[in-house]
């Protein structure tokens, strides 16, 4: 996720954020792209991408989101899309390319 949606208007998390000078923040909202005007969440008439907020200023602040994943189309999205030369065969002998994610850990 690269953008969360945020409940904006009068003493919204995004005012009081976006004008706390005490706490380094000069911009205020200069500059600011509104919900409505994004073009990720413009098509969000009803707010179901908007996060719901808690905290204070002072003791920092939590969202809480719902994130949908659709699986629906995973094994299409792993089949090659013939915009290049694809991933080439392994050489003979060595295992198939695994198109699994990679673990973090590993």
């Amino acid at each position: 996720m690269t953008q969360i949606a945020f409940p904006e208007g009068e003493n919204s998390v995004v005012e009081i954020v976006n004008s706390a000078k005490e706490y380094g923040y000069t911009k205020g909202l200069n500059g600011y792209t509104y919900n409505e005007n994004d073009n990720v969440f413009t098509d969000d008439t009803d707010g179901n991408q908007l996060a719901k907020v808690s905290g204070s200023l002072e003791k920092g602040y939590t969202i809480e989101a719902d994130i949908v994943i659709s699986t629906e189309n995973i094994e299409k999205a792993k089949e090659p899309t013939g915009g290049g030369p694809g991933i080439p065969p392994p050489p003979d002998g060595m295992p198939p390319f695994d198109r699994k994610p990679k673990d973090e850990n590993n």
